[in-house]
């Protein structure tokens, strides 16, 4: 009995040092990936794949996770550096994937958009809300059919508006391999704070 009792405190220890969600917030079940560990490890991405620095170069750099959906799976961040006059945004993609030995991981992956390709973006939806306000207006008196999709691609990224349950607006965004939900709730939120970080 002890044996087991010691295995159940190490496993309990285990999952605790291995969750990068704090443990008061998701209990056992907290999550591999967070929008705070995005934030840290896309720092990484800017300075290696965006900026792309090299030897002896400083520079100051602001960056903030401004929204991440739900189940953490799709984390948006802004930055912005004056010295290198690069600033935009950068959704981070989170799955898990199982190898051909049958194990299981998280792969993560970032897709960067400069400022004005950001701006495109959000301007694109703006226009698909615009045009289908019957679609996303939950105070619409319309039926709508519970098969419908809106699908809205841009660049290498598919946005399929769709209806949850109880009628909640909601996105699937597919990028490469990545197929992460999102509401439309994190979809405005990410504009609005996109918009006031960069004004």
């Amino acid at each position: 009995m002890k044996k087991y009792c010691l295995l159940l405190f190490i496993n309990l220890c285990c999952l605790n040092y291995f969750s990068q969600v704090s443990q008061t917030r998701g209990g056992i079940l907290a999550q591999e990936y967070s929008k705070e560990l995005t934030e840290y490890k896309v720092k990484s991405f800017i300075v290696n794949d965006v900026f792309q620095l090299k030897e002896y170069d400083v520079i100051a750099l602001e960056v903030n996770s401004i929204t991440a959906s739900k189940s953490g799976e799709l984390t948006s961040v802004v930055y912005k550096s004056k010295y290198q006059d690069k600033k935009g945004l950068i959704l981070g993609f989170y799955g898990s994937y199982v190898n051909e030995f049958n194990l299981s991981y998280i792969g993560y992956s970032f897709k960067n958009m400069d400022f004005e390709k950001a701006k495109e973006f959000f301007d694109g939806i703006d226009v698909v809300l615009k045009d289908n306000d019957i679609f996303f207006n939950p105070t619409s008196e319309a039926i709508i059919s519970p098969d419908l999709n809106i699908v809205f691609k841009f660049d290498d990224i598919t946005l399929i508006f769709y209806k949850g349950s109880l009628n909640v607006n909601l996105i699937r965004v597919i990028w490469k391999d990545y197929d992460s939900e999102w509401s439309l709730t994190n979809l405005k939120t990410t504009q609005k704070r996109f918009n006031k970080f960069f004004n």
